[in-house]
């Protein structure tokens, strides 16, 4: 494992060292933890923004648009057969 040292200000580092001792656990782990979920988040963000850009496209390509649509309708016999992945059987498309 590495080591990295970092500057907080006061008031950082007071709040750092007081959700630590509520959470009971060493202020390094937590930072670890902070650190892992802010970089998770960020990228599934990014993953997001390209997902939005790539249906961006499609949407305004009416030839990408029609293709997208009849791909969608071939999955439709898999997807009644595929357990609901909510739990809730509402007779709808999840993409819907």
């Amino acid at each position: 494992m590495s080591m990295l040292n970092v500057r907080l200000p006061d008031d950082l580092e007071r709040r750092l060292a007081e959700e630590a001792a509520r959470a009971d656990m060493p202020r390094s782990e937590l930072v670890r933890a902070a650190i892992d979920e802010m970089l998770e988040r960020r990228a599934t963000e990014r993953r997001e923004r390209q997902l939005e850009g790539a249906a961006r496209v499609i949407a305004e390509d009416p030839e990408l648009y029609q293709e997208a649509r009849d791909m969608a309708e071939q999955f439709l016999p898999l997807e009644s057969e595929a357990p609901d992945p909510d739990g809730e059987a509402d007779g709808g498309p999840w993409w819907r």
